[in-house]
């Protein structure tokens, strides 16, 4: 057999199925996220059980389906964006909860920019990874050791199950950051600078569907090739086929509404902003598309506050 994997790795459950070269779903499982709130405005996620669940999830579907590891051709990634997790690069340890992307610590510091007229959320990975390194003394001390390493979830989640291999991220995902340069498509020097993230610790910004490495064979029983990799809003989009002129609405966790401006970034209408949709390689080269963005934090957590 031959077979894609797929994990959805969200913010309030994780999902993982596998499917044949048809793209018919042979089998699927689903667990729930467990999130701490240890001060108020925290949202807190406990890196090392995000991967444990997806392995675990894996594990689920593989034997639902009667297959091994070894009959995975692929692997994709759709994932939450925006939270953040810091690590050591040498132990693969994190150094922190990770920090959600409904988090609000770093309210006061978002209102600074708000009230010079810049639109930047608390959603945004920027402000929360500016107080990572500003506040948390473990993360300091990695970054004077150059151990430090730093991610959204995608980053975190093919760092682990490669066991330390792959370090990558791609534009949909780093968008999310708001540290990303639209017009190179890379890191943005100006922005590091004004949150003090330095760059070495991180990913390499590569195609959402690159080749980038494979899974330690001793983490899901062989080596499976990381081949895609995709914010979970964007992962949608790429599945209803959003484009230049459409658009599609999320209700999860939180409320996306997602409209694709094609092959330059957009001027984003006042609450909203824009993003890269994906990269892609066409015809042997790399294409970048973009889409607008308008959300609202909570939606679907509502109910679960409720619950």
């Amino acid at each position: 057999m031959s077979l894609i994997a797929a994990v959805d790795l969200g913010t309030t459950t994780a999902r993982a199925g596998l499917f044949d070269e048809s793209g018919e779903r042979l089998a699927s499982a689903r667990r729930k996220i467990a999130t701490e709130h240890p001060f108020p405005g925290a949202v807190e996620q406990d890196p090392v059980a995000l991967v444990q669940i997806v392995i675990e999830l894996l594990g689920v579907a593989l034997a639902e389906s009667g297959a091994t590891a070894t009959d995975v051709a692929a692997l994709g990634i759709a994932n939450q964006r925006s939270t953040v997790v810091a690590w050591n690069a040498r132990t693969s340890e994190p150094l922190t909860p990770a920090i959600g992307l409904q988090d609000t610590r770093t309210a006061d510091r978002v209102a600074e920019f708000v009230a010079q007229g810049i639109p930047l959320t608390t959603s945004a990975s920027c402000s929360k990874l500016e107080w990572l390194v500003a506040n948390d003394p473990a993360v300091a001390d990695a970054a004077a050791r150059s151990t430090l390493r730093l991610g959204t979830i995608d980053t975190w989640l093919m760092w682990s199950l490669s066991g330390g291999a792959v370090h990558a991220t791609d534009p949909s995902n780093a968008g999310a950051t708001g540290l990303l340069d639209l017009g190179t498509g890379q890191w943005s020097d100006g922005a590091l600078a004004v949150f003090g993230v330095p760059r070495e610790p991180l990913a390499t910004i590569v195609a959402s569907d690159e080749l980038v490495g494979t899974t330690a064979a001793d983490v899901l029983g062989a080596q499976i090739p990381l081949t895609a990799r995709i914010g979970d809003q964007q992962a949608a989009c790429v599945a209803h086929r959003v484009g230049p002129g459409s658009a599609k609405l999320t209700l999860g966790t939180s409320a996306m509404l997602d409209a694709g401006t094609g092959t330059s970034p957009a001027d984003a209408p006042a609450g909203t902003y824009a993003l890269p949709l994906w990269r892609r390689a066409i015809d042997g080269e790399l294409v970048d598309e973009f889409m607008i963005e308008a959300s609202v934090q909570t939606a679907g957590a509502a109910v679960e506050w409720l619950v």
